[in-house]
């Protein structure tokens, strides 16, 4: 925190500030152990999968179409790696400051403490692969399986095109703008 920060703050601003530290620590080792979840017997017993399949419901009590859902099911991956890079930087950073409390420097600690890009590929080997290290199916694993089988959907499936007359000009919209006249394409 940057001194022009600190000034005006007092001990219950402090007290605020560790307290909400410490909630979010704890919520994010919350939010990774579910990610640290066997789906063996039945998936939907997982609340990541189970909060998923809520976010599929759309307003009008209809499911979202696969074109949709990929993209909440992306941002859902994404989260997921971003909590796992977190919590291997608190990881390490816990480490390093157990280290420090037991007598050695800062550098020492460091020194001795697993790189933050190993501490990252071990948890994403473990959370965020389609098996886990025991061959067992995870959250992340159903994720990408249905976020793969919808993009096949999106990408193979034609999407309706909008024609529209302009004199003696057909005009097709769909992704691009292609126009036949009576002098053929473009004409």
């Amino acid at each position: 925190m940057y001194d022009y920060e600190k000034e005006g703050r007092n001990a219950e601003d402090e007290a605020c500030e560790e307290a909400r530290a410490s909630v979010q620590k704890a919520l994010l080792q919350f939010c990774v152990a579910l990610l640290d979840y066997n789906l063996v017997d039945n998936q939907y017993k997982s609340l990541v999968i189970s909060g998923l399949a809520v976010m599929a419901l759309r307003e009008d009590k209809e499911r979202d179409t696969p074109e949709d859902y990929t993209l909440k099911l992306s941002g859902n991956i994404k989260l997921a790696l971003l909590m796992v890079v977190r919590m291997a930087y608190q990881s390490q950073q816990a480490s390093i400051t157990r280290r420090v409390g037991q007598g050695r420097s800062e550098e020492q600690a460091t020194e001795e403490c697993p790189a933050h890009v190993d501490l990252v590929q071990a948890m994403c080997r473990k959370l965020m692969m389609l098996m886990d290290e025991n061959g067992k199916p995870t959250p992340m694993d159903w994720m990408f399986e249905v976020r793969t089988y919808g993009m096949h959907i999106r990408y193979n499936t034609t999407v309706d095109g909008k024609i529209r007359w302009k004199g003696s000009t057909i005009s097709n919209q769909a992704y691009w703008e292609a126009a036949f006249g009576e002098r053929g394409l473009f004409g």
